[in-house]
Parts: C-alpha cells; structure tokens; sequence
C-alpha cells in the first residue's frame, strides 16, 4: 500500500489490483479504493461482462485516464455499435417481407383453392338438385299408381299388419347403418393409432433415408440447371462485392470461388443442400406450425373421427389427419412456403447467374426446384420423431479431416471412390461436402409436458454448427453418409 512522507500508510490512495477475469486467457484489472470490495464476475448466455476500470461512485476516474483513451475511441465504438443495429434491423426488415411475400403467396392460393372448391360445390348442387327432381316424379308416380290400386278397396288387418312389419324392418335398417357407422369410426380410430405406434418402430428411421435420398436427386437436377446458367469464371463477382447473405451461404463452397469456377454443378449441390437444411429441415417455422392454425384446424377435424386419451398421440393423429386428408394444407400452406424459398433463393443466386441464360431455362429451373422444395417441406411437416429423439442434419465444411464412418468419397464426376483407393488413416481434407447426412440422438424428456411437448415436436430436426464428428458423438446414423469431394 503507498505511504506518505512520514512513512504512514495512506488510506485514501487508489490501489490497482490485477484481477484475473475468465474471457478466453484475457486478464481483466479493477481499481479498488480502500475498503471496497470486488463485485462477483457475472455472465449472460455465451457473452461475459468484464470487471475493468471499476470504481467507487465516490471517485471519479482520473483525467489521465480519460485521456489516454483518446478522442476518436468514444465516435468510433458510437458507430460500430450504430452499424450494428443497422444491421439488425436490416435483417429484421428482410425476415418481415419475406413473410410477406409469403403470407401473399399463400393468400392467393387459398382463394384460387376455395373458388375450386366453390365451383365443385355448385355442381354438386345442381346434381342433387336434378336427382331430387327426378326422385320427385318417381314418388309422384308411385302414389299416383298405389292410389288406383287401392281405390274402393276397404283396409284390411292383413294390410295393417304388413306396414307394421315394414316399420319395424325400417328401424332396424336403420339400427344398423348406426352401428355401421359407429365401427367405421372405430376402425379408422385403430388405423390412427396403429400409424402413430409406427412411429415409435425402429424402422421408421428408413423413412427418412428415402426422403434423403429423393431430397438429393432434386438437388442434383436443380443443381444442374443453375450450373449451366452461371456466369463465365471471369465474370464471377468476388465474394466482397455481393449480399451478406449470398456471402455466408458461399461459406459451404471454400473460402473462395474456385469451386464455383472449376465445378459449379457440385457447388450449386452443396449450396442447394444448406438451403434445405437452414430453411426447411431446420427452420424455426416448424415451432410455430406445431402451435398455428393449421394445427388447430386439424385437432377439430381429427377429434370428430377419433377420440383420443393423450394429448401427445392425438397431436401426432391430427397432424397425420391432416396431411392425409386436408388438400389445402398441401396446396396453399406448403405450396407457399415453397414459391417463396423458391422466389428468395433465385433472387439470392441472381449475382451469380446469366440473366439470359436464366430466361431460357426459367420454367425447368422454377419446375424442378418448386418440386425439390415442396418435397422437402411435405417430407419436414409430416416427420415425427420417437420419443426422446431429436435429429441433427450435419454438412461437413471445406478443409476437416475425411472420416471413413462419416463421409462417402465422390470424384468431381460423382462416381464413389474404391475403398482400395483410400488409406485409413489418411488425413486427406474435403473440398466439398455436396450432400449432408442425419444424426439421431436420444435424451430423457420425462419433464417436458403440455404445450412445450408439442413445441419439442416441432424442433425435431437440428443444424450442426460445430466441427461434423463432434455432432456425430453419441449418435446413430439414420441416413446414408454424407458425400464429399476431396481436395
């Protein structure tokens, strides 16, 4: 502690003390005034709040200090911290209309839906219209001749006693239309059920392989067409110039556009790839759709066919209800979300593309990805996973090490390379990983109940954002491995 001049301790100077603070190996400082004490290190999510520079509300900072951090500190963090917020509200601004466009999208098909529907109706009641005229005659036909044979004739006990018999085989028939329809209720009740069991089989798993599987021969088709629309080498925009969106997708081809330039069907396949793992397979909507009105709808129209004790099963039977028997739900909500993935991802592709090479194959290229998409949202909506399993969709990034169990090798002609080709052991990088792979893991999720259950239903699938064999720890492989290009 500092002494004045007669050698006494001086309790009113300032000490600096070294405190080490936990951010990554850095090391924090305070200044403390005698008798004050060091506040406890707090944390928030994944950013820390350093302890630096702290002092007493009784002392005031000294102008030395102040000083050293000179002028241009204050306006520079002020507009770093405005570009930041400008940034988010850019994103936030881009997210709206996208919703937008997609709410429009889907208004539009709505009502092209219910015109449909409105017309089908009409006929239909112009037909029953015509059969309730012709049942009309027949009736008036039927009495008019029953009135003649009857004429003068006095009733009879004999003829009393046949309408009675005919009243009572009425009401029987009619006994039994009732338990007719009472059993088709309970056998499409048991099939409900025995869907839902199925989904708690370990085979079901194969399902998603084949859904993969299909997802990659669409992207295959759509990558191909967006290849041979693209720009000459030399007129590829460096990675500066173009949109930060169109910046970070390109991540997945290498940290530059050679993949682009020297095989740009293989690119497009692994940049069509991330599109449907970040906006469909993974994509936030998935919590909102298990919660949204199309589910509500759905939960009115499954509760009149079956009734169901638990709140989990029959979620899961009014999803499949709808699927299988809601055509709108196909037509409007998932046919929207997919034109306009389709509309964001040509638009986010327009830099990279020949405008006149776009036009001319502008209906293939909007067929086969509308298809491609489309596919991929109906397969995502009516994906229900086991209980206490959730699945990770893992695309393994340029440069990481290639892993035999992980990783299907491909050449630049997607043949598969012979196992003899490769040593193990090797520590060959890939250069592309052009299709992902599905990880399924398995937790305890006793706790969670009611609403948050049906949410957890929703967030099913999950995007791996860290190196791919960590993701792969501790999970089954449920698809076939993910393909590669090596360098």
């Amino acid at each position: 502690m500092p002494k004045d001049k007669h050698g006494n301790a001086d309790t009113s100077a300032l000490v600096e003390v070294v405190v080490p603070a936990p951010t990554r190996g850095m090391m924090g400082w305070a200044m403390l005034g005698p008798g004050e004490t060091l506040t406890p290190h707090k944390s928030w999510g994944g950013s820390e709040i350093k302890q630096q520079n702290i002092l007493s509300r009784s002392r005031k900072r000294p102008e030395r200090d102040s000083a050293s951090r000179g002028p241009e500190r204050e306006p520079e963090s002020k507009r770093r911290a405005s570009e930041k917020n400008s940034s988010s509200r850019q994103h936030i601004e881009a997210d709206m209309r996208r919703e937008i466009t997609r709410l429009g999208i889907q208004n539009d098909l709505y009502a092209l839906a219910e015109s449909e529907e409105t017309r089908r109706l009409q006929a239909e009641v112009k037909r029953l219209e015509n059969v309730k005229a012709d049942l009309n005659k027949t009736v008036n036909r039927l009495m008019s001749s029953a009135a003649q044979l009857t004429s003068g004739e006095p009733g009879t006990d004999k003829d009393s006693l046949l309408r009675n018999k005919e009243a009572v085989i009425q009401e029987q028939i009619n006994v039994i239309k009732d338990l007719e329809r009472t059993l088709s209720k309970c056998f499409e009740q048991e099939a409900i059920r025995s869907k839902v069991r199925d989904i708690d089989l370990a085979t079901s798993a194969t399902s998603i392989g084949d859904a993969m599987t299909a997802i990659k021969l669409g992207i295959v088709s759509t990558a191909d067409l967006l290849s041979s629309c693209i720009h000459p080498p030399n007129k590829i925009p460096r990675r500066s110039v173009v949109g930060s969106n169109i910046r970070d997708l390109l991540q997945i081809t290498g940290n530059d556009n050679k993949a682009l330039r020297l095989m740009p069907d293989l690119a497009f396949r692994a940049i069509l790839f991330r599109i449907v793992c970040g906006h469909i397979l993974c994509s936030e909507m998935w919590a909102v759709f298990h919660t949204g009105g199309f589910m509500l709808r759905a939960y009115q129209r499954a509760i009149q066919h079956a009734c169901i004790e638990f709140a989990e099963t029959f979620h899961k039977a009014a999803l499949l209800h709808m699927v299988g028997h809601d055509t709108q739900f196909e037509t409007c909500f998932l046919a929207a979300h997919a034109k306009e993935l389709q509309q964001y991802t040509i638009q986010m592709l327009e830099p990279l593309l020949d405008p006149a090479k776009v036009e001319k194959t502008k209906a293939d290229l909007r067929r086969v990805m509308d298809h491609l998409f489309l596919q991929a949202f109906s397969f995502r909506a009516q994906c229900l996973p086991p209980d206490g399993v959730r699945y990770e969709v893992i695309q393994f990034k340029p440069g990481e090490p290639f892993n035999h169990d992980t990783m299907e090798a491909h050449d630049v002609t997607g043949n598969r390379y012979q196992l003899s080709g490769l040593v193990e052991g090797t520590r060959r990088r890939i250069k592309l990983c052009v299709h992902g792979m599905v990880v399924a893991h398995r937790f305890q999720d006793s706790q969670v109940e009611g609403l948050q259950k049906m949410k957890a239903i929703g967030e099913s699938f999950i995007a791996s954002e860290v190196t791919g064999s960590n993701g792969v720890t501790g999970g089954d492989i449920v698809t076939e491995k993910a393909i590669v290009i090596l360098d």
